[in-house]
């Protein structure tokens, strides 16, 4: 599988026109030395392949560490690689179909303080009930407001 491999990426690299490069073999792993616009380029691939797609990974790879991978567009002669200003639009101006910024729901805390409220209000009413209500001396209980006036 090696040898096929080693095939498929000179056939690889003659097809995009690259005439420097000889096959090595380092530690543990065939490479292959490519020289491309005056740079060193050492791609290993497996001298043992782990399934059938091994070697369209590695010509991938390679592809890429080359930079041959995507299309590309021309750029024109008179093209400069200044990025384009933003237009400056009067104060208030808003785009067409969007909408205004709207707060972030809370969906932890909000439940918790409606609970919250409901609570006190259980409570304050409990409280108003105890007040209202006669004690076991027949008496209606005092508000603290009476509680001091008594004691002066």
């Amino acid at each position: 599988m090696a040898e096929t491999l080693r095939t498929m990426i000179a056939d690889f690299l003659e097809h995009h026109s690259i005439k420097t490069y000889t096959f090595i073999h380092r530690k543990k792993h065939p490479a292959v030395v490519i020289m491309l616009n005056g740079k060193k380029y050492i791609h290993c691939f497996p001298g043992t392949p782990s399934d059938h797609r091994s070697a369209m990974n590695c010509i991938s790879d390679l592809r890429r560490r080359l930079g041959f991978s995507g299309a590309t567009k021309p750029k024109p002669a008179n093209c400069n690689n200044k990025p384009k200003r933003m237009k400056k639009r009067a104060e208030g101006y808003q785009l067409r179909f969007s909408s205004p910024p709207r707060a972030a729901e809370d969906k932890f805390y909000a439940p918790l303080a409606e609970l919250k409220a409901a609570m006190l209000l259980q409570v304050a009413n409990d409280i108003g009930a105890e007040q209202r209500s006669p004690t076991n001396s027949g008496n209606y209980a005092l508000s603290a407001e009476t509680d001091s006036r008594e004691e002066k």
